[in-house]
Order: C-alpha cells, then structure tokens, then sequence
C-alpha cells in the first residue's frame, strides 16, 4: 500500500530560506523550526518545493498505521571540527540493522513490515515540509553501527538530501538542500 500527502501552496513566502539546486523540478531547504517555543537547537524543516514545469511526486519516507514516521531524508550534521555524520530517523518499530540497510541503499524498498510508503504530489509551486527534530535521528558508523547523538555541539552545519529512486510513477533523483549553520549558546542533549 502506498499513503499518499497533498501539498498546497502556503500562503506566506520565507524570503529569510537558502535553497539548494533544483533537480527533476524538486528544490529542498533546511531551516529552523519556528513554530517551536523552546529555543531548542534540534527542531528543524526540511522543505520540498516544486520549481520545474510539472506535478512532482517524490517518496517522503514510510508510515505505520499510528502515524509513526520513517522520513527518507537523510541529514549530514558536520562539527566545527570537521567530523561528519548521516543520520537517519528511526521510528520504533524499525530494527536498528532494517534502518541501516535502508539508509546504505536510500531506497524504502522493501517497505518496513506494517509500514506503507509515504508519498507527496506536489503541483508546480507548491511545497511540502517534513518535521525534524534531531533527538529523533540516530547515525551510523561502518566500524561501530548505529548511535544516538548523545550531545550536540554548540556549532555544527546540517544540510539534508532526498534521494529518489529510478521510477516511471515518483520523482527520481538526488536533492540537496542548503547548509545551514547552527549555533547554540549551550550544549543540547539528545535522547
């Protein structure tokens, strides 16, 4: 089964948001989430917008039937440092080494056991936002596996990127959103 989303325009424009270069008529963005209250350093949007001369449909991740979400995007957090990290969300009802495989391959095929896939129609113009909050993504090491961010530091860049698989009904491509730099005045655990 496929879960299908219906984007609409929004009715006001962010003229404050970098994007990254339209592929296939897709545009992503990565910004902080303003509808939170908590000055939190780990909310975040990712945004797709259709910039091309069709109707886009790209796979946003897979659903379960409460709603629980595995979103395909994938983040690149990179520490004032230099040391570089994918992360992925893992909802709870996905095993660790299930996530894994999906990110290595950036593919939602095979589904999840339970899940559905989660796609957006997305008419020109028109765009969709995906929720992040960072206590909600884990990263994967070659040697070590699969981590928890324990402790966020005070400055580090995100960017996000959405990768389509070849296909004649969803969009199909690799979508990277601008780099956004965060700066905290403390440190922010994650769970």
């Amino acid at each position: 089964m496929i879960f299908f989303g219906f984007a609409t325009a929004q009715g006001r424009v962010r003229d404050d948001k970098s994007w990254g270069e339209p592929v296939n008529g897709l545009q992503i963005s990565i910004y902080p989430d303003q509808d939170t209250t908590t000055g939190s350093s780990t909310r975040f949007r990712v945004e797709l917008r259709n910039v091309g001369k069709d109707e886009v449909e790209p796979v946003v991740g897979a659903r379960w039937p409460d709603g629980e979400t595995l979103y395909a995007a994938t983040l690149i957090l990179t520490t004032s440092h230099g040391a570089s990290y994918r992360l992925f969300s893992e909802p709870r009802y996905v095993k660790a080494d299930d996530v894994v495989n999906l990110v290595i391959a950036q593919l939602l095929v095979p589904i999840p056991p339970g899940a559905e896939l989660f796609a957006v129609r997305l008419p020109l113009g028109c765009s969709f936002s995906l929720p992040i909050d960072l206590n909600n993504y884990k990263y994967f090491s070659d040697a070590t596996g699969v981590h928890t961010l324990e402790l966020l530091p005070n400055k580090f860049t995100l960017q996000a990127n959405l990768i389509g698989q070849s296909s004649n009904r969803f969009w199909s491509g690799t979508a990277v959103s601008n780099v956004l730099l965060v700066v905290s005045p403390r440190k922010s655990g994650a769970k």
